[in-house]
């Protein structure tokens, strides 16, 4: 049994073979035969390539084994999809100082709601006038869904293409109706002789003009700019309504679509067989009518009942 003198216990190693232990200022040697005369291996080296590689928006250094691209990437636990493309190709061999470049390549489908845009059609109207126009029937846009196919490269959309498309509600086309019936040309005085003027004749219209209104023997104007045929309805008002320009209502005061016969053109107004005689109107009213298209001029009487007894007619309508 030992008597420690001191705490403090201090082994010294001088060699593999055997061990001398100063213990409390007492010597003993140890032999280690366990490991007396073994030789010592000299640490191999791990031979690897050193290569970078850029996946995912960053580029690390790598010490991998030798072998292809492909596994490398398997190495450094980089997962590549069919549709990503790798630089250098899979089958390469890599080597020290490679770069090898991973780019994402995915598809996604996008849903798109939109309009349809309708189509104009243009049909032609004999008992239009020639050079009017008017939309018969307004178009109206449709609804549709668009499946497009998206493509991506490193995260950015670099295309798309439609895959499909569904209509939810079909476009309306809109239909302009085009006028194609010639006009009379105004003929020269000198084709026809004045027998009689506006102030002679019986008119509708209590408008006189500041000088009457020379006519034929067939009580047509003697001279004329225009001469425009159509269609004519009659309307009246309660007392004291104006027109469209402003001016009290009445006879001779008539409305028609301003686009056609400008507001405050001086007209005269019959119908073909003479049976009424409008005379000397003002275009100085407008209305819904207008926007159809099927009434050329709307002539303003004092009475309900002179409206209906006149009814839809086919009239002359001279611009002086």
């Amino acid at each position: 049994m030992f008597h420690l003198k001191e705490k403090f216990i201090k082994v010294t190693k001088f060699r593999i073979g055997a061990a001398v232990a100063v213990i409390a200022g007492m010597a003993c040697t140890i032999t280690a035969s366990a490991v007396a005369n073994q030789p010592v291996k000299a640490q191999q080296r791990v031979s690897g390539v050193d290569v970078s590689i850029t996946a995912d928006g960053e580029t690390l250094p790598y010490t991998l084994k030798e072998g292809t691209v492909e596994e490398a990437l398997r190495q450094a636990e980089i997962y590549v999809s069919q549709d990503d493309l790798v630089y250098p190709p899979q089958d390469a061999q890599i080597q020290d100082g490679d770069h090898i470049t991973v780019t994402r390549i995915y598809y996604t489908q996008e849903t798109d709601i939109g309009a349809i845009p309708y189509e104009e059609v243009e049909i032609e109207n004999s008992a239009m006038a020639k050079g009017r126009t008017v939309v018969s029937t307004r178009g109206v846009e449709g609804s549709g869904v668009t499946t497009y196919q998206v493509k991506h490269v490193d995260g950015v959309e670099v295309s798309r293409e439609m895959v499909s498309q569904q209509v939810v509600r079909e476009p309306v086309d809109q239909v302009i109706t085009k006028g194609t019936k010639e006009e009379k040309a105004a003929p020269s005085a000198a084709k026809k002789t004045a027998v009689t003027s506006s102030s002679a004749v019986k008119t509708v219209s209590a408008l006189s003009p500041s000088q009457p209104v020379q006519l034929d023997k067939n009580g047509d104007p003697v001279s004329y700019k225009k001469l425009i045929t159509g269609k004519a309805t009659a309307y009246t008002a309660s007392e004291g309504a104006r027109t469209a320009t402003g001016k009290l209502a009445q006879t001779g005061y008539v409305a028609v679509n301003p686009k056609q016969i400008p507001y405050g053109s001086r007209l005269y107004i019959k119908t073909p067989d003479g049976k009424v005689i409008y005379g000397y109107a003002v275009a100085e009213d407008t209305g819904g009518f207008a926007k159809k298209g099927r009434v050329t001029v709307d002539l303003y009487f004092d009475t309900y009942e002179e409206c209906i007894q006149f009814g839809l007619r086919s009239v002359e309508i001279y611009v002086l």
